[in-house]
């Protein structure tokens, strides 16, 4: 099964990055699987490139209502983290 391809335009569109980075990526091979097809860079939308990390730190299901909040406070110092948790949540 060939999964669905999509353009470095598209790519660039879907993330933070520049048309011209990505074309970069496709020729030096850092996105898994892209190819070129007769001239053009085909990005599978399988890549991991656009999957998203996994959380390095999972809450456990049955935690306490403290451990929810010493976790809040530590992701809140560390922005990244805590759009994560924000983009998550919506």
């Amino acid at each position: 099964m060939i999964p669905f391809c999509i353009s470095p335009g598209e790519a660039a569109r879907r993330l933070p990055l520049s048309y011209e980075t990505i074309r970069l990526m496709c020729q030096r091979g850092e996105i898994e699987g892209a190819k070129q097809v007769k001239g053009r860079w085909c990005i599978p939308e399988t890549a991991p490139l656009f999957q998203p990390a996994p959380d390095p730190d999972p809450l456990p299901p049955n935690a306490t209502p403290q451990e929810c909040v010493a976790r809040f406070k530590r992701i809140k110092r560390d922005p990244e983290k805590f759009n994560r948790l924000i983009r998550r949540m919506a």
